[in-house]
């Protein structure tokens, strides 16, 4: 059996170059609304598209989480630097003592800039430095190469499939987990 995380104090917004990574307000639920019911962006996720009203859910429910003392896990919006553009979604979760998993989506508009790595550097740079974790993972559907590309580019590696992980609708979804030791990423970073 795991060791339950140990809940650590992070507090958003994480920035990058080119973007900035915080924390959802209420005024972004079109956003959430819209990115939540593109069938482009839902693809490959596990929960699949989401109607207006469960998408305004989720988002209620994200909004309750961050006012919580203490988290182990942060769902934030991703927007441009310059302007606030909303460009997605990300989240950075500590699913044992010393291990993060990361995920991210990107509206298709802001598709091949390059977001996707920035968002996935800053997650495993957080998720290393400020939440001082040993491990960093994902899981990314077998079918989106492109994502696979990103999760490589920040420096996680294949480790292995999971075949039939779980069900969107009437299919079933296998996904490749990717990782990133402490150890590597520091020698990375030497």
């Amino acid at each position: 059996m795991r060791a339950q995380p140990r809940r650590r104090k992070f507090v958003p917004p994480i920035r990058t170059a080119r973007l900035v990574l915080r924390e959802f307000t209420p005024a972004d639920e079109a956003d959430v609304v819209a990115y939540s019911s593109d069938p482009q962006v839902t693809h490959h996720l596990l929960h699949g598209q989401r109607d207006a009203r469960a998408a305004a859910l989720h988002l209620t429910t994200v909004l309750r989480q961050q006012r919580a003392r203490t988290r182990t896990a942060w769902e934030l919006a991703v927007t441009l630097a310059g302007d606030g553009q909303f460009v997605g979604a990300c989240d950075l979760t500590l699913v044992a003592r010393h291990e993060a998993v990361i995920g991210y989506l990107l509206r298709p508009a802001h598709w091949r800039r390059g977001y996707g790595t920035e968002v996935a550097e800053a997650l495993v740079q957080t998720a290393f430095g400020r939440l001082g974790v040993s491990r960093v993972s994902s899981m990314v559907a077998v079918d989106n190469e492109r994502s696979a590309r990103v999760l490589t580019r920040a420096g996680l590696r294949w480790e292995a499939m999971l075949r039939r992980y779980g069900r969107i609708g009437h299919r079933w979804l296998d996904v490749h987990v990717y990782a990133l030791e402490r150890e590597l990423w520091e020698r990375s970073r030497a």
